[in-house]
C-alpha cells in the first residue's frame, strides 16, 4: 500500500476551513464519534455512512454543509452525497463563480455569472437572485460565499458592484429597505419582503473595500474578511464597515471567551477586542502557522510542519503531537484528522 499526503482540512457544523485544493475534514454531527465527521482525499470520501469512492472527482475543494457534503466536478456537474449514502447529481452549464452550503440544510446557493440561484436538497431551484446594483444597470460576478449560521442567511462578495450581500432564509425575516435613509427618491419607504430578500452592505466609501473572501461568527451581527491593508469587519446590521485591522493575511480565529478576533502580523498574533476593534494581546507564533482554532481559552495552531501546538494569553505554546488538519463544532469540540491513507481515511479523533 501506497502513503500519500495529501493537502487536507477539517471542519464542522456550518463551516469548513479549507487548507488546500484538495481535501478536508469536518463534523457532520454534533457527536464526538470518529463517523460524525467528513473527510476526504485523492480516492474519496469518508463520512457518516462509510468509505465513498469519487464517483468524480471534485475541481475544487468540497464543502459540508448540514447532512451533506458537496462539490462540483470537472464535467462540470454539482453533487451532493446525503450522510445516508445517496448521491445526486445535477450536471451545470458552466463552472460557478461562488457556491456554499445553506447553513441549516436548506440546499445550496450556486452563482454563475450575473445570476445567482437557491437550489434545495433535491437540487431543485427553489429561487434566483439576478446580481444588479439597486438601479437594475449594472451586473457582476460574485467572488466568494459563505453561509452565516446565527443569521439563517446566505452572504456574496460582489466587488464588481462594492457591495456584500445577505440574503435571509428566514421565513420570519423583517422586511428589507433599500436606498438612503429618510430618502423617499430612492425607495427607502417601500418595504421589500424579508425572506429571500436582499440586504445590500454598500461599500464605496473612502477606505473601503470589499473582501474577496467572507468569514462569519455564529452569534455576532458582523463578517469580516481581507481586503488590501488588512481585514476589513462588517456590521450585517447597520450595513456598513466597521474597522479595518492591520493583518498580514487571512490567518484568523475567532475566540468567543474574551471576545477576541485573533489575526497574524509578522511573526506574532495580535488579538482585538470586538466590542471597539481596539488592539488586545499578543502571542509570538512557535512557527510558521497554516491553521489557527480558538477553544475556549486555548488556540490551537497547525504548523507548515503539520506539528500541533495549544497556547493561549498568558499560557505557553505546548506540542500536543501532529494533526493533518483541525476544526472547531458547534458544540465546542475541537476534531484533528491524524492521517491518511491511499486505500481510505482514518485517525478521525477530537483532539481532546
Amino acid at each position: 500500500m501506497i502513503r500519500r499526503r495529501p493537502l487536507l482540512a477539517l471542519g464542522a457544523g456550518g463551516a469548513v476551513a479549507a487548507l488546500g485544493p484538495f481535501g478536508a475534514l469536518r463534523g457532520a454531527a454534533a457527536s464526538p464519534a470518529p463517523d460524525a465527521w467528513w473527510a476526504w482525499g485523492p480516492e474519496g470520501v469518508r463520512g457518516p455512512a462509510g468509505w465513498v469512492p469519487w464517483p468524480a472527482p471534485p475541481a475544487g475543494a468540497p464543502q459540508a454543509g448540514a447532512g451533506a457534503l458537496w462539490w462540483v466536478d470537472a464535467r462540470p456537474a454539482l453533487q451532493r452525497l446525503a450522510a445516508d449514502g445517496a448521491l445526486t447529481t445535477l450536471p451545470l452549464a458552466a463552472m460557478p463563480d461562488a457556491w456554499v452550503p445553506a447553513p441549516r440544510g436548506e440546499g445550496l446557493l450556486l452563482t454563475d455569472g450575473p445570476l445567482a440561484r437557491l437550489l434545495d436538497p433535491t437540487l431543485r431551484e427553489v429561487h434566483r437572485w439576478p446580481l444588479r446594483d439597486l438601479a437594475g444597470r449594472q451586473s457582476a460576478p460574485a467572488a466568494h460565499a459563505l453561509a452565516h449560521e446565527g443569521r439563517r442567511s446566505l452572504l456574496l462578495s460582489l466587488p464588481g458592484l462594492g457591495e456584500v450581500w445577505e440574503l435571509s432564509l428566514d421565513p420570519d425575516a423583517p422586511p428589507v429597505f433599500d436606498g438612503l435613509v429618510h430618502d423617499h427618491r430612492l425607495g427607502e419607504a417601500i418595504a421589500r419582503p424579508g425572506h429571500h430578500g436582499v440586504r445590500r452592505v454598500p461599500l464605496r466609501e473612502p477606505g473601503d473595500a470589499v473582501p474577496l473572501r467572507l468569514h462569519g461568527v455564529p452569534d455576532r451581527p458582523w463578517v469580516y474578511g481581507p481586503v488590501p491593508g488588512g481585514v476589513a469587519v462588517l456590521n450585517l446590521d447597520v450595513r456598513r464597515r466597521l474597522a479595518t485591522l492591520p493583518a498580514l493575511d487571512d490567518l484568523h480565529a475567532w475566540q468567543p471567551q474574551g471576545g477576541w478576533l485573533w489575526l497574524r502580523q509578522g511573526e506574532r498574533l495580535q488579538a482585538f477586542d470586538a466590542q471597539r476593534w481596539q488592539a488586545g494581546p499578543t502571542l509570538p507564533l512557535p512557527a510558521p502557522a497554516l491553521q489557527l482554532v480558538a477553544a475556549g481559552a486555548e488556540l490551537w495552531l497547525r504548523d507548515a510542519s503539520d506539528r500541533l501546538w495549544r497556547g493561549g494569553p498568558g499560557k505557553a505554546w505546548e506540542r500536543q503531537g501532529s494533526a493533518r488538519a483541525l476544526a472547531l463544532a458547534p458544540d465546542g469540540r475541537l476534531g484533528r484528522l491524524d492521517d491518511h491513507w491511499a486505500a481510505g481515511l482514518r485517525g478521525l479523533q477530537p483532539a481532546w
